[in-house]
């Protein structure tokens, strides 16, 4: 989306990759996609826990209590779970990039079937 400088002119925005290989600049976004997602969590997250329980306290300091009890037993939860699903994610990765290879050799074999046929031997 274009912005209007000071200037007054138009300004676009920069290209987002310098790339022409269309299958690295579809990977290059991938990662800065997951990069400013991850980003995005990690800088709102804390945010709204620290504001949570100002507002609590704030409102009601008896129910603010019980939320600070509870707190270190939500944190052991999701600790524990991320634990338990980062393995799973590496096998389910290992698995994805198996099923990819064998899936590229396929295409590979088709490709080079197809040439054959429309260019039999002379």
């Amino acid at each position: 989306m274009p912005l209007l400088a000071p200037n007054g002119s138009w300004l676009q925005p920069p290209q987002r990759f310098p790339s022409r290989n269309p299958a690295m600049l579809a990977i290059v976004a991938q990662v800065q996609d997951v990069v400013l997602i991850a980003l995005r969590i990690l800088v709102r997250a804390p945010l709204l826990f620290v504001g949570s329980l100002i507002m609590a306290v704030a409102t009601s300091p008896q129910l603010a209590l019980i939320l600070l009890i509870l707190d270190p037993f939500v944190i052991g939860l999701l600790v524990w779970a991320v634990r338990r699903s980062r393995p799973l994610y590496a096998e389910l990765q290992r698995r994805l990039d198996r099923l990819n290879t064998v899936i590229q050799e396929n295409l590979a074999q088709v490709k080079e079937k197809r040439v054959q046929r429309t260019h039999p031997k002379e």
